[in-house]
């Protein structure tokens, strides 16, 4: 089990996951943090830049947290709902599966 610190308009928070994956990041960020729309989630790696979280940076942001905590910064606005985009994310793991054609969130904004 790991620690996920999310850090969001200057609290931190502390959640746990079970398996190191992008989605489970996610998920507990998501958990932490309700109700942001337009959520963008943030690294700092080894040269202190401030890289954005994606399925393809994720590797690079576990090699950062090697050892500690899986520390992330969120950014976004609170609204009706939580979620970090792409919406096909967000429907995999809030309404198992669905329609995952493009990223357009569950009521059809796009990301």
């Amino acid at each position: 089990m790991s620690v996920v610190k999310v850090t969001f308009e200057g609290e931190v928070r502390r959640g746990r996951v079970q398996e190191v994956t992008y989605e489970a990041v996610v998920k507990v960020v998501n958990e932490l943090v309700p109700d942001v729309q337009g959520m963008v989630l943030r690294y700092v790696d080894e040269d202190s830049d401030m890289c954005r979280l994606t399925e393809q940076t994720f590797d690079d942001f576990v090699d950062q947290c090697k050892g500690g905590s899986l520390r992330v910064t969120a950014a976004g606005q609170r609204g009706r709902r939580g979620r970090h985009c792409p919406g096909k994310i967000w429907r995999q793991l809030h309404l198992g599966g669905g329609d995952t054609r493009g990223d357009r969130g569950v009521d059809g904004d796009a990301c």
